[in-house]
């Protein structure tokens, strides 16, 4: 066995709990359409939320995922640190690029290369964007005297159905640094149909 596989084992099982979340937040969204502005709604709301703070999460674990001890610092961070700028905080000291970037597999004309990996040029998940909708979990995720407005019931939702698209095209095809210190990965989140995810090690230009 190489020495990378436990790596790319351990990656491998982040990216298919990130898609298990995906999936649950479409389910919830599509419920919400008919839920709408409601105590089960409000609930559906945390619940998506919930699985926005997991994807976040498991994307963290990924970024680390070919070092254990570092991955152990990071789980131990999400259990103890409660406010989500100590917890981004912690992990850009071990892997300044944790957040994936997005990429395009096509067609290539060089003789005996199949396809090559280009820039995406449509929107994707950044990771200040993620960060924001991540530090509103924590407000979310806990009970308040007061009951959620229409107003941020649709601000929410709104917000919860812009993530699941740019994250979904974010991950359709991805590459990320596992390590910190460049052990790149690609990945193929597999989404919409019943294919495993797919993770590998592999040199990118």
């Amino acid at each position: 066995m190489r020495a990378s596989d436990p790596a790319i084992r351990s990656a491998l099982d982040h990216v298919i709990l990130i898609k298990a979340h995906l999936l649950q937040l479409r389910e919830s969204l599509t419920a919400l359409e008919d839920v709408r502005h409601s105590p089960r709604g409000v609930v559906l709301i945390r619940r998506c939320m919930l699985d926005v703070r997991m994807v976040f999460e498991e994307l963290m674990l990924l970024s680390v995922s070919a070092h254990g001890e570092a991955g152990d610092r990071v789980e131990q961070s999400l259990r103890k640190k409660h406010r989500a700028d100590l917890k981004i905080r912690g992990l850009n000291e071990l892997n300044p690029n944790f957040f994936p970037d997005a990429i395009d597999l096509v067609a290539s004309d060089e003789p005996g290369v199949a396809g090559r990996f280009t820039s995406v040029c449509e929107p994707y998940l950044t990771v200040e964007q993620a960060k924001r909708i991540y530090f509103r979990s924590d407000q979310l995720l806990h009970a308040s005297r007061i009951f959620m407005s229409t107003e941020d019931f649709e601000a929410h939702r709104g917000e919860l159905i812009e993530f699941y698209g740019l994250t979904e095209r974010l991950l359709r095809t991805f590459e990320i640094d596992i390590s910190g210190t460049g052990f790149m990965v690609l990945g193929h989140l597999n989404l919409d149909d019943d294919a495993m995810p797919q993770v590998f090690e592999a040199q990118t230009s």
